[in-house]
């Protein structure tokens, strides 16, 4: 753990990349998840109301990953 604790594992996207990935991801949800699309539209309409021109959006992998409620959360959300 202390291992990862000191890598890099962000990931940065352009807010132009983002718009282009969400579109993208959305036609995905709607074939296979369409339960979620709620959700993802919410989670997608914040993130473009909170931002300003010039910023990027950054993601930590491992924070993401280390959720313990991530699984339980995304298995409700497919059923």
């Amino acid at each position: 753990e202390e291992f990862y604790q000191e890598q890099n594992m962000g990931v940065t996207l352009s807010i132009e990349k983002f718009q282009q990935n969400a579109h993208h991801n959305r036609s995905f949800l709607e074939q296979h998840a369409p339960q979620t699309l709620q959700l993802y539209d919410d989670f997608v309409r914040y993130i473009t109301a909170n931002i300003k021109g010039g910023d990027t959006l950054g993601f930590d992998v491992l924070e993401i990953i280390s959720m313990d409620e991530l699984s339980i959360s995304s298995d409700k959300l497919l059923k």
